[in-house]
C-alpha cells in the first residue's frame, strides 16, 4: 500500500514538473514567427548551430521561421515576431568551460524567455559546442509550440453597391502602385498627416540604417557594458519606423576598417532622395594636441591615433554621401567636437509650410550625447542616460512623422538633470547641410 502511494506522489510530481516546465515557454505561444540569430557565437560553429536550433524548434512546433530581415520588414507585425538569439562561448581564453546560451527576445528587444546551460570540454571544438547545444535543446522536449491566433474580426455584410464601390477604389490603388512613383515600403502616402502629401515635390526615398556598439575593449580602453545593448535596442526600436536597410556592427566586427568600408558603402549606394541615419554606441576619444575627437574602434587598444576615426573622418563621409537627409547620432565621449563652425536651420512650427520646407532641404546634421566631455556607460534599465531617454522618446511617440529637432528637444532637459552631460544637435560643419531636418516616419 506504501509503495503504491509512494508510485502515486512520485507520478504526480512527475506531472507537475513537465507542466512547469512546459508553462515556462508557454509566452511563446502569443508569437506567431520566429527569427533565429547569433549573438557572440563563434563564427564557424554559428551556421551548424542555427541548423541545429531550427530544427529542433520545428520538430516542436514552430514552423513559421523567417529570416532576420523579417525584423525589419513592413509585410509583418513586429509584435508577432520573437527573436531566439544563440551563444556558443568559451567563457576565457584557455578555459575548458563552454556556455550556452538560448534569449527569446519581443520586438522592443525584452527578453521573454532565457535559458543557459554550461559544459565542461578538454577543447573548445564544434563537436562539443553542438554537444552541449543538443544537450540544452532538451528543455523544449516537454513543450509544444501552438500559436494562439487572435480571434477573428465579426465581418459585416457590405451592400452589393459598396463592395463595388470598394473595388473601384482597389483597382485604383492597384493602377497607382504600378506607377515608378509608388516606392514607398508600407500602406499609403507615407506623409499623409504631415499636410505636405499634396506636395509635387515630395519624394520619400529609401532609409538606410548602420548601427555601431562595441562592448569588447581591450588595451587601454576598459570593456564597457551597455553601449551594444544600447545599439541593438535602437536597432530593434528604428524597426518600427519606416527604415528599409540596417548594417550593425557589433563588437568584434566594428573595426576600423569595417566601420570605414560601411562608409563607402553608404557613399557608393545612397541616392539623392534617400536617408541615412548612423548610430555609434562605444568609447570616444579627443586629443588635446590634435584639438580633434575621434571613435575608438574594436581593434584600438592604444594611445596611437592610427586605428581611430576621427571625426574629420566622419565629416569627410558625410558629405560625401548623397542622401537627402543624413543624421549621425553618437553616445560617446568627446562627440560634440563633430561640430565646430556656424549653422543654419529652420524654427519648427507645426505646419504645412514647416515640413515641406525641413523635408525640400538637404540636412547633415548630428545628435551628440555630450559636447567636449565624458559622458555616462551607466544610466537606466541597462542603458546610458542618453540612450534610454532616447529609446524612451521613440517608443512613446504616437505621431506618425517625428522629426530630430522634436527628438532631441524631447531628451534634451531629461539627459541634462539626471547626468553631468549636455546633448548636443547641430548641422555637422562642412557638410552641406542646408537646414533641412531628418524625419522619423512611424510604420
Amino acid at each position: 500500500m506504501k509503495k503504491k502511494l509512494l508510485l502515486i506522489i512520485f507520478f504526480s510530481l512527475f506531472i507537475v514538473c513537465i507542466k512547469a516546465q512546459t508553462s515556462d515557454f508557454s509566452v511563446l505561444n502569443k508569437y506567431k514567427y520566429l527569427v533565429i540569430k547569433p549573438q557572440n557565437a563563434h563564427i564557424e560553429f554559428s551556421s551548424s548551430a542555427n541548423s541545429l536550433i531550427e530544427k529542433k524548434l520545428k520538430e516542436r512546433g514552430f514552423t513559421n521561421i523567417v529570416d532576420q530581415s523579417a525584423l525589419f520588414s513592413s509585410n509583418y507585425n513586429q509584435c508577432e515576431i520573437v527573436t531566439c538569439e544563440f551563444n556558443l562561448l568559451n567563457q576565457c581564453e584557455g578555459s575548458s568551460e563552454i556556455s550556452v546560451e538560448l534569449n527569446f527576445f519581443d520586438c522592443n528587444y525584452i527578453i521573454v524567455k532565457s535559458s543557459k546551460e554550461k559544459g565542461n570540454f578538454s577543447f573548445f571544438t564544434e563537436k562539443n559546442c553542438i554537444k552541449l547545444l543538443t544537450k540544452h535543446l532538451q528543455v523544449f522536449d516537454s513543450y509544444t509550440y501552438t500559436y494562439l491566433a487572435p480571434k477573428e474580426k465579426v465581418v459585416e455584410q457590405v451592400p452589393t453597391e459598396k463592395v463595388i464601390e470598394n473595388n473601384k477604389s482597389l483597382a485604383v490603388q492597384e493602377t497607382n502602385e504600378e506607377q515608378p512613383k509608388a516606392q514607398y515600403r508600407g500602406s499609403g502616402d507615407p506623409l499623409k498627416g504631415l499636410n505636405v502629401s499634396k506636395s509635387k515635390n515630395m519624394v520619400i526615398g529609401k532609409y538606410y540604417a548602420l548601427i555601431i556598439g562595441i562592448d569588447k575593449y581591450k588595451g587601454i580602453f576598459p570593456p564597457l557594458k551597455n553601449a551594444v545593448s544600447d545599439a541593438k535596442a535602437i536597432e530593434t526600436m528604428l524597426a518600427k519606423y519606416k527604415f528599409d536597410v540596417f548594417h550593425p556592427l557589433y563588437n568584434e566586427q566594428a573595426t576600423r576598417e569595417k566601420i570605414i568600408s560601411e562608409f563607402e558603402w553608404l557613399v557608393a549606394n545612397v541616392k539623392e532622395q534617400d536617408n541615412v541615419f548612423i548610430y555609434y554606441s562605444g568609447h570616444g576619444e579627443y586629443k588635446q594636441e590634435l584639438d580633434k575627437g575621434f571613435w575608438v574602434p574594436v581593434d584600438a587598444e592604444t594611445a596611437s591615433t592610427s586605428k581611430y576615426v576621427s571625426n574629420n573622418d566622419i565629416q569627410t563621409f558625410l558629405s560625401s554621401i548623397k542622401s537627402k537627409h543624413t543624421l549621425l547620432v553618437s553616445d560617446a565621449c568627446f562627440s560634440g567636437d563633430i561640430f565646430r563652425g556656424n549653422t543654419i536651420s529652420v524654427p519648427f512650427e507645426e505646419s504645412e509650410k514647416y515640413y515641406k520646407e525641413v523635408h525640400g532641404l538637404v540636412s547633415r546634421q548630428a545628435m551628440t550625447s555630450g559636447g567636449i566631455e565624458p559622458v555616462m556607460d551607466g544610466g537606466k534599465d541597462g542603458h546610458s542616460i542618453f540612450a534610454y531617454y532616447f529609446l524612451k522618446t521613440l517608443k512613446e511617440n504616437e505621431s506618425k512623422y517625428f522629426d530630430a529637432s522634436q527628438l532631441y528637444n524631447k531628451i534634451k532637459i531629461p539627459v541634462i538633470n539626471n547626468s553631468e552631460q549636455t546633448p548636443k544637435l547641430a548641422p555637422v560643419k562642412g557638410a552641406g547641410d542646408a537646414g533641412g531636418q531628418f524625419i522619423f516616419i512611424k510604420k
